[in-house]
């Protein structure tokens, strides 16, 4: 079987690329999550259930971060 280095090498380095990319839009979205707290709630990162879980007295709300390379077409199995 015949392996062509330089698509290997590419795809490789594109997906360490999207996971950097995954973990800086994880980063900022909590960011912003704690700058608009406004109800003094407790903000887990890598939490039990998601990525981020803010919890208030009355709720919970989980939040789950992926980082998708942008899609020339969309279709709902995207989201």
């Amino acid at each position: 079987m015949m392996v062509n280095k330089e698509k290997v090498d590419d795809i490789l380095s594109r997906s360490a690329d999207y996971t950097i990319q995954g973990f800086i839009y994880q980063f900022n979205k909590t960011l912003l999550e704690i700058l608009n707290d406004e109800e003094d709630a407790i903000i887990s990162i890598e939490g039990i259930i998601e990525d981020i879980e803010i919890a208030t007295a009355l709720t919970t709300r989980a939040i789950q971060c992926k980082y998708h390379e942008e899609q020339e077409n969309f279709t709902l199995s995207n989201v």
